[in-house]
């Protein structure tokens, strides 16, 4: 898989960094793990994704199509560089409205972290 994950707080804070050009297919792979990862979680799971090198993103509907996103145990999803990709600012606003995501776009991996801090103390 394309995406790298890890653990910043074990169980509680997950990083993703999405690669330049995001296929469907990869996707759905992550969504898969992501769903794994939530079913075995105790508390709620919060992630920051770093999509500041992405150039292309798959549809809308692919996106609202993913399970993982409608977990009960999702916590914040927050994204950084975004604002650099107004088209995939949209896309993922717009997805994260739709499925009731609590998301928010940052410029740096460290202000996404200490917003989180701010937020839930983790």
């Amino acid at each position: 898989m394309d995406i790298e994950t890890n653990w910043i707080v074990e169980g509680q804070l997950l990083r993703v960094v999405f690669p330049a050009h995001l296929e469907s297919a990869v996707l759905r792979e992550y969504d898969d793990l992501m769903v794994q990862k939530l079913e075995v979680a105790t508390c709620k799971v919060h992630f920051i994704a770093d999509l500041s090198d992405v150039k292309t993103l798959p549809g809308l509907s692919v996106m609202v199509g993913l399970r993982h996103p409608y977990h009960h145990r999702l916590g914040y999803g927050l994204t950084v560089g975004l604002t650099r990709n107004p088209v995939g600012r949209f896309l993922i606003a717009m997805g994260a409205q739709v499925m009731g995501v609590h998301q928010r776009d940052f410029d740096t991996f460290n202000e996404a972290r200490s917003y989180l801090r701010q937020m839930e103390g983790i």
